[in-house]
């Protein structure tokens, strides 16, 4: 297949006029914003924003069939928060570049033509069953994206995926999040986050609440009251200036960090030595690993000062129960997982376990599948696939913890056939091409497939690339799963549900599925047409005994363990890595140093204040906010590259190019230049990015420590 990317021009139909001369009055109302209704009378529905994973609950205003304002919920368990992003709802709701019908691509493979939707699934079910005859099951794949973040639809994505045959669902999982929860559970058998609560000592270690959990900052601030702050960033953050130390790390060097504070905290008998007696295993040996990291040493490597490092140990040893905030900063290198492991064995053991919250959920003989990740299914449960999914050779771990592929290398399946063809993809509510590593191998990977199908309610760079759009209802669409308000509703109280129906032709992405399902010959799997109906029966959790058979504990492991782990202790070499071939103590792997042609270092990624990875680029209200990518660098590295503020700047890699407009700032160091993520076009910060070098243990790509030039955006490299 030539599959050529087509960008969409707005339909004529989108003009007001044409719509109602076409009969269409719903799609109508929504492209004018509610004309003809503005004497209806109003109503207020409460639901909850999905737009992040802080899942804010609102109330918007209805007139008619259209959301006229939101609100915060002040009965929310976000008691009234509301951003930008949520306020921008009614305008995602009404936006005039949703996809109002269904796209299929016309036979010469270079236009979209709008089609009704018994059509549009009768095609996408066509092609999907065309590869599965001719290749076999496991050649379709599903991926989805942030919208799904603990979302009940990754539970319906796993059914259906299972009842077609194929191990390879994807999620956002690949790159997001799961690598610290990896690492954490390696350690002590289970995900945490520190309890803002008990913490005294709070280290902000590669992550920025300001941008992304914003209604979380009072509880920093309670913690910086009663102990101490720390931040941890190659950026200075808005909370650096508030804190009782700053260390402005060269990026990727957070492991040699962990080490030398490990270091300074064994060497003067500053851990909990209980802890290391009765419950820890491998203290010695890890010991021994971080003995040449003298304070010195981890100075020269990683750009602080030494008195830096010895400082912020004694604290988080001595001020009280210790927490670590960690955010992608640390997982986005080349062995994030084994720097999640240094940093919690870290908060071990400086006595932080009683400052935790646990998350996971565990069997209940205590743990005999430590790492397992449940994925709920109502019966009759699909029998699990018969091969392994994309990714599992390299990455097992992290294949058999989420029984899903490993998305970075589903572009080499696509284009090498290894482990095996992957010849279609449905996409649901995520955008690989500029999410993905390397944005011109998934490019030529999409061109290549007999099959792509898009589910999403805007038309994205990665949906140019599909044989067929499906439009999806956005959350304010459908009633909320999740709600925070309390279940004695008062009488008065706005009632729960969708705020508005699904606009145009939009459908919710639950219905989507059944009604594909049901054209693939798997529709005895999905009964239901509405998620709340899926998840309104009984249920239970599935074990796939591929994923599991080098999960589980140790035969010798005590009953009635301390920690959830494979052997019952907390483990500080893993008993649980050599299973799969990796070594059980953390590996530091450096980040690649500068050179002649790429003389700074680069960071792709960090949270913009506007958007939220690539979402609300075609929201007006948030766009007028930003509305080019820009990249930060410091006036020295801008006077070195010749460029000068505001300027239309290339950013440039071993592996490729992109265009920024140029902020100079001092918050970066001096040699480090950091571009934002989720734009498309030339601003796409994953052509700069690679799929090799990925983490070993989860598959991670390395984002956060490149090296790059600078150069005026007429220059070509």
């Amino acid at each position: 297949m030539n599959r050529v990317a087509t960008r969409r021009v707005r339909f004529t139909r989108r003009d007001a006029l044409k719509l109602l001369s076409a009969g269409g009055a719903v799609g109508a109302g929504a492209a004018v914003g509610g004309a003809g209704l503005v004497h209806a009378r109003e109503r207020d529905v409460a639901n909850e924003c999905r737009l992040c994973t802080m899942h804010c609950g609102f109330i918007g205003t209805v007139r008619g069939d259209d959301v006229v304002a939101v609100r915060g919920d002040v009965d929310s368990n976000t008691k009234g928060f509301l951003c930008q992003h949520g306020l921008s709802i009614p305008e995602i709701v009404h936006n005039r570049a949703r996809v109002r019908r269904p796209l299929v691509r016309a036979a010469d493979e270079t236009a979209f033509a709008e089609a009704e939707w018994e059509r549009a699934l009768d095609v996408a079910a066509q092609k999907l069953l065309a590869v599965k005859d001719k290749y076999g099951p496991e050649a379709i794949a599903v991926q989805t994206g942030w919208p799904f973040v603990r979302h009940p639809m990754i539970h319906l994505l796993h059914r259906f995926c299972r009842a077609l045959g194929t191990p390879n669902l994807a999620t956002v999982a690949s790159l997001c999040e799961a690598s610290a929860r990896m690492g954490k559970g390696l350690v002590w058998g289970a995900n945490y986050s520190p309890d803002m609560a008990k913490v005294r000592t709070l280290a902000v270690w590669g992550s920025n609440p300001m941008r992304s959990y914003p209604p979380w900052l009072s509880l920093v601030a309670q913690v910086k009251k009663r102990g101490k702050l720390i931040i941890i960033d190659p950026t200075r953050t808005e909370l650096a200036d508030q804190a009782d130390e700053y260390l402005q790390v060269i990026p990727g060097t957070d492991a040699t960090l962990a080490l030398g504070m490990l270091r300074h905290v064994i060497e003067n008998d500053l851990y909990d030595k209980a802890l290391v007696a009765e419950h820890a295993l491998g203290f010695e040996e890890l010991r021994a690993q971080a003995l040449p990291y003298t304070p010195d040493v981890v100075a020269k490597t990683c750009g602080v000062q030494p008195g830096q490092v010895t400082r912020v140990a004694e604290w988080l040893a001595t001020v009280g129960p210790p927490g670590v905030w960690e955010g992608l900063g640390i997982e986005h290198h080349g062995a994030g997982v084994d720097t999640v492991r240094l940093v919690s064995s870290l908060v071990a053991l400086c006595g932080g376990a009683a400052a935790q919250s646990f998350h996971d959920r565990k069997a209940p003989d205590g743990a005999p599948l430590p790492l397992l990740l449940p994925v709920d299914q109502q019966e009759p449960a699909p029998p699990a696939p018969d091969k392994r999914p994309v990714g599992f050779d390299e990455y097992a771990l992290f294949c058999s913890i989420h029984r899903q592929a490993q998305a970075s290398v589903l572009p080499r399946a696509m284009l090498e056939g290894k482990p095996y063809p992957v010849r279609a993809l449905v996409l649901f509510g995520c955008n690989p091409v500029v999410t993905t590593p390397d944005a011109a191998a998934v490019k030529r990977a999409y061109q290549s497939l007999d099959a792509l199908v898009v589910v999403d309610p805007f038309l994205t760079e990665s949906g140019e690339y599909a044989d067929v759009v499906l439009p999806a209802a956005t959350f304010a669409e459908q009633p909320p799963l999740r709600f925070g308000k309390p279940k004695d509703q008062e009488p008065s109280d706005p009632p729960v549900g969708a705020v508005v129906e699904p606009q145009a032709r939009a459908r919710p992405d639950a219905r989507i599925l059944a009604e594909l399902a049901e054209r693939l010959g798997i529709g005895q799997y999905f009964p239901w047409t509405d998620i709340q109906a899926a998840f309104a029966v009984k249920r239970g959790a599935v074990v796939d005994e591929w994923a599991a058979e080098r999960l589980r504990a140790a035969p010798e492991r005590p009953a009635g363990a301390r920690y959830p782990t494979a052997s019952g202790k907390l483990e500080l070499s893993s008993t649980l890595l050599p299973r799969f071939g990796l070594p059980s103590l953390p590996v530091v792997v450096e980040p690649p140093a500068p050179t002649a042609e790429h003389p700074l270092r680069l960071v792709t990624g960090p949270r913009q204040r506007a958007y939220i990875n690539s979402q609300l680029h075609k929201v007006g209200a948030i766009t007028r906010l930003l509305p080019e990518a820009q990249c930060e660098l410091h006036p020295d590295a801008a006077r070195a590259a010749g460029v000068a503020h505001g300027e239309r700047v290339a950013v440039v890699t071993p592996m490729g190019r992109a265009v920024f407009r140029a902020s100079l700032t001092t918050t970066v160091r001096v040699d480090v230049v950091v571009v934002p993520h989720g734009w498309d076009g030339d601003s796409n910060a994953n052509l700069l990015t690679s799929e090799t070098g990925l983490d070993p243990i989860s598959g991670f790509p390395r984002l956060r420590a490149l090296i790059c030039r600078v150069e005026k955006a007429s220059v070509t490299s």
